[in-house]
């Protein structure tokens, strides 16, 4: 998000998943996971990510990727288990026709 709202790209940003997409929707994270001295870069991290979303404008929508659809979704590089050897492919023109069939339900005509 903060690439895209430096270089000027308002653009849809997805993730397959819906608690990541809630936690930035809210603005903050809802874990039960104590800070302590072997996780503080992480929460550090996450402080400092959470007060971006606070203090600065985003305009990019977060949407679902849909991996029924669409397949694994490349920014996972093949790291989920059971894919670590499969070659990653998928339909480039069937996810722009559903992403801007998603963006028009969601957003209509720009």
């Amino acid at each position: 998000m903060e690439y895209c709202r430096e270089n000027g790209l308002v653009v849809p940003i997805y993730s397959d998943s819906l608690t990541a997409i809630s936690w930035v929707k809210k603005g903050k994270i809802n874990t039960n996971q104590e800070r302590n001295e072997n996780n503080k870069s992480l929460f550090y991290e996450l402080d400092r990510a959470l007060w971006d979303l606070k203090e600065k404008n985003y305009s990019n929508p977060i949407l679902k990727w849909e991996t029924r659809l669409w397949g694994e979704n490349p920014a996972d590089f093949g790291r989920k288990s059971g894919n670590k050897n499969r070659e990653l492919r998928f339909d480039t023109e069937n996810i722009l026709f559903q992403n801007e069939h998603s963006w028009k339900q969601n957003y209509g005509d720009v």
